[in-house]
């Protein structure tokens, strides 16, 4: 989040190819395709940061930079963007004006919100965002109002117990086990506390215990 420097300087080598590019967001950017007298504005928009995940696949395209790839499909949303992007360009919509939008720390990082700030939004009308699925056919687009993937919202729970020795757990106040119980507990959100047709989810992805 925040550090895709060199992913912003190719995109904004491309971009500037065919459009003006505007900073947003501290590694973000966006252009404008179409007549700016347009009565309305639709924004496109994909993210474009990195994550902290090995790229082990041997492949030539694959990340240079150990620990750090544009996982969860996000090289492939720039890819898509910047195609249909540099497309638009060639012939955009009459009466209709569009942003093209590239947003940094998308991962939990507030980059959407340091992008607003910046006034990426400013005179949008409405917003499509995309993302890869491979459940669905190649070819096909899935679209519904509203949220539709899993926002990024991180937790941290301490659970403090008191240690001993593992042969006699009836003089310690286990953590390890409450713990277990708390990760088992917390699937009742998404079970008893939301409606069964709303998308919830509540992943635990990481435990740390003992020394």
């Amino acid at each position: 989040a925040f550090h895709e420097r060199e992913t912003r300087a190719y995109l904004e080598r491309e971009l500037g190819r065919f459009a003006t590019v505007v900073p947003v967001g501290g590694t973000g950017l966006y252009v404008d395709l179409g007549p700016a007298s347009a009565s309305r504005t639709l924004l496109l928009r994909a993210d474009m940061d990195g994550l902290p995940v090995m790229e082990a696949t041997g492949r030539p395209w694959a990340s240079q930079h150990p620990g750090k790839m544009h996982a969860c499909g996000h090289d492939g949303h720039m890819a898509a963007l910047l195609v249909a992007a540099e497309l638009l360009s060639q012939a955009p919509p009459d009466d209709l004006r569009l942003r093209v939008l590239f947003q940094p720390a998308e991962e939990g990082g507030g980059g959407a919100q340091s992008c607003i700030d910046d006034g990426a939004l400013d005179g949008v009308d409405g917003a499509f965002g995309i993302h890869l699925w491979n459940e669905l056919p190649v070819g096909t687009v899935a679209l519904t109002p509203g949220g539709i993937m899993a926002g990024v919202v991180e937790f941290t729970i301490r659970v403090r117990g008191r240690g001993g020795h593992g042969a006699m757990p009836h003089r310690t106040a286990d953590p390890v086990v409450a713990a277990a119980q708390l990760v088992v507990a917390l699937q009742s959100i998404a079970s008893r506390f939301t409606s069964p047709v709303e998308p919830v989810v509540v992943t635990v992805g990481s435990i740390h215990a003992g020394s």
